[in-house]
């Protein structure tokens, strides 16, 4: 039986050489860890880049402050100017108005800026001679009106809430009375009207008199038999009522 061998050594410089490989990377690490603290230098584009970008950013902001001020103040000017017309209107909002209607116009008190159309239809007796009328009130004249719906535009009406209770009236001012008459019984009033003035005489023939008792509501009181009722009167006598057209 042979002998055992025992174990072969590496040889010695493999063993140095082996253990001169951490020793070598040990050294190179603190090199390595010097050489990546050192700050690289920026060239003059790329600063030049950073202070534009820079630059630009405060001059974003420097408006998005400007305009933000710029919305408060006009906020603020809007609630002072939404406050002083609701002072101003109620200021107003009891008195007289002036309605016209045709070549007539009255005084009207309001209470609280608001009147109703069967008030308006108790002074002119609208719905007498013309039953299912509609009325609106206006601040346009009828030359006004009809040169807005000429151009195909919508002549503006008082705002009514419920229908028939106009609203935001102000004393002092005019208003002008609109009438949309139902078409059947405008259809009907034609033939009344035919019969009732048929043989009427005319103003050059009657000479200057109380207009009421012949349909016709008088244009001044100082030929009226009976100023305040001459809207009933006139229409007792077969007065149509008046159109703005």
């Amino acid at each position: 039986m042979a002998p055992k061998r025992p174990p072969s050594k590496p040889p010695a410089t493999a063993k140095a050489a082996a253990a001169a490989v951490p020793k070598a990377a040990a050294a190179k690490a603190p090199a390595a860890k010097a050489a990546a603290k050192v700050p690289v230098a920026k060239s003059p584009g790329e600063l030049k880049a950073e202070e534009e970008q820079k630059a630009e950013e405060e001059r974003r902001q420097a408006e998005e402050a400007e305009e933000h001020q710029r919305l408060e103040e006009l906020q603020k000017a809007e609630l002072q100017r939404q406050i002083e017309e609701r002072k101003r209107k109620e200021a107003l909002a009891n008195g007289d108005v002036v309605l016209k209607y045709s070549h007539y116009d009255e005084k009207f008190p309001i209470k609280d800026g608001k009147m109703t159309a069967k008030e308006i239809d108790d002074l002119y007796c609208l719905s007498d001679v013309m039953p299912k009328c509609v009325i609106h009130l206006s601040t346009k004249t009828v030359e006004e009106k009809y040169k807005l719906e000429s151009a195909g535009e919508v002549c503006p009406y008082v705002y009514e809430d419920p229908v028939g209770t106009f609203r935001d009236l102000e004393a002092g001012s005019t208003y002008f009375v609109y009438v949309i008459e139902d078409d059947k019984e405008f259809l009907k009033s034609q033939e009344h009207a035919k019969a009732a003035h048929f043989g009427v005489k005319s103003a050059a023939t009657r000479g200057e008199g109380c207009s009421c008792i012949e349909g016709n509501p008088c244009a001044s009181d100082l030929v009226c038999s009976d100023w305040h009722n001459r809207f009933a009167l006139a229409k007792k006598n077969g007065w149509l009522g008046y159109q703005a057209k």
